[in-house]
């Protein structure tokens, strides 16, 4: 309770400005926060939900990083995570189209430098929803959000009210059979709602700084240890003689063992080729999906579960290549480079079965 009183009484006196910058252009917003935000407007931003929980957590940032530059469509990538747990919540955007100079004006006037500025996605400053499919009124276009215990799941934007059967499409992509509830219209936080900190995620934030305090207070047994290593060298030796002894009795089962798992594994992979779709359905897919109807393929590569097509399009839009590839249920992890000629794209995905 007293910490957010005194939160509230900061912000009572804070002059920090928030601009909000959508493809239109940019507005000042009318309140004011702790620190000044430059929002993204939803439709500027991707977004996806990456769970990181087989990394290392003293390396999930620099993993999120890497991540995040093969997802991106974009030559320079912006992006912002909020972590819950071992998953990531992650918005990002064209960096290049961030355009804090149009603002230049109104922060000159709040006496704000713009590098002070911290750049988020519009999505933070609405609230949090409960368990299932909501529809969220932007504050330019509606973005379907499914919510799993606090984590933003999957989200979807869209300039126009979405139709009913994108909606039931959104929901069945999320394995569920509900309808989304009418869309909300929600004033703008003052403060995003990543912004608290809470003891775990200071801890976690500081693991290296621990670890590193642990690690010289290890250190210093180990050294006192080390005169006793002497003892367990000749146990060591006895027990290496037997484990070898032991290898070569159970050596033709083991043998046997792993000729039985590649078997196992040749079937398996057999199954699998057998249950993969045709290139004629994936090449349908994906000519019915683009967006130009005079665009051409001029190369086509699908092998083990990975398609690589590079198009011919003189009005290709990689932002919207990957939006539609992204609605079809069959192709995952889309990817888009610029392929080598003028007005060509290379198209990268996962082939869902």
């Amino acid at each position: 309770m007293i910490p957010k009183l005194l939160q509230d009484l900061r912000r009572r006196f804070s002059r920090s400005p928030n601009l909000l910058q959508n493809r239109g252009g940019v507005v000042l917003l009318p309140f004011h926060s702790l620190r000044p935000h430059w929002i993204l407007g939803r439709g500027l931003c991707l977004y996806r939900c990456e769970s990181f929980e087989h990394v290392p957590r003293a390396k999930r940032e620099a993993a999120l990083a890497l991540q995040a530059s093969s997802w991106s469509p974009f030559e320079r990538t912006g992006h912002f995570a909020v972590w819950s747990g071992g998953n990531a919540m992650v918005w990002y955007w064209d960096a290049d189209a961030v355009d804090m100079e149009s603002g230049n004006s109104m922060l000159a006037e709040a006496g704000v430098d713009p590098s002070q500025c911290l750049v988020l996605p519009e999505t933070l400053f609405r609230p949090q929803r409960e368990d299932g499919i909501h529809l969220q009124l932007c504050h330019e276009g509606f973005e379907i959000q499914c919510w799993r215990s606090g984590l933003l799941k999957d989200a979807f934007w869209s300039s126009q009210p979405p139709t009913e059967q994108r909606l039931a499409w959104f929901a069945d992509r999320q394995g569920l059979a509900e309808a989304a509830v009418p869309p909300v219209l929600d004033e703008l936080l003052a403060e995003p709602w990543s912004a608290d900190t809470t003891p775990r995620e200071w801890l976690l934030r500081n693991e290296l700084r621990l670890a590193a305090a642990v690690a010289m207070v290890l250190t210093t047994v180990l050294v006192w240890q080390e005169a006793r290593q002497w003892k367990y060298g000749l146990a060591e030796d006895a027990f290496n003689e037997s484990f070898s002894l032991i290898q070569d009795e159970v050596a033709p089962f083991m043998a046997a063992r792993d000729g039985h798992r590649r078997l196992n594994r040749i079937n398996e992979r057999l199954n699998e080729l057998l249950l993969a779709p045709s290139q004629a359905y994936l090449m349908g897919v994906v000519d019915r999906t683009t967006p130009n109807p005079e665009a051409k393929f001029t190369q086509w590569r699908y092998q083990e579960g990975e398609l690589q097509v590079v198009v011919e399009d003189a009005a290709a839009s990689p932002v919207e290549y990957v939006r539609l590839l992204e609605e079809q249920p069959i192709f995952a992890d889309v990817r888009v480079e610029q392929a080598r000629g003028e007005n060509r794209l290379e198209l990268s995905m996962r082939i869902v079965r």
